[in-house]
């Protein structure tokens, strides 16, 4: 499990510690409503192009990589108490991801 974060949503939260945030403090960015493991990103990803994802067992190699962390979850109370909220979801943020490089595509 995973915190996930559009490009824009991050740009906006770095804007609100930059203007409201305390100096010499962290703050983690990252919408809190929106978690989602690596496959389910995967999984997102495929739908939004029409294709399919097809997951395999991990061999003792891939199992051997595998973060010993099985959430990696921020918290974002800090930001969030700065006024911060994201605005896109998993499958706002990868539609408008994939429609940004389908425009460059054609433009090439």
């Amino acid at each position: 499990m995973r915190s996930y974060n559009y490009i824009a949503d991050a740009v906006s939260g770095i804007l609100i510690v930059i203007l409201n945030g305390q100096a010499g403090e962290s703050y983690n960015i990252a919408n809190p409503n929106v978690r989602i493991t690596i496959a389910g990103l995967a999984q997102v990803i495929a739908e939004a192009e029409g294709q399919k994802v097809v997951f395999t067992d991990p061999d003792a190699v891939d199992l051997a990589n595998r973060s010993p962390i099985a959430k990696q979850v921020l918290d974002t109370t800090k930001l969030e108490s700065l006024g911060w909220t994201g605005g896109y979801s998993v499958a706002d943020g990868v539609r408008h991801t994939l429609q940004i490089l389908h425009e460059a595509e054609v433009t090439e």
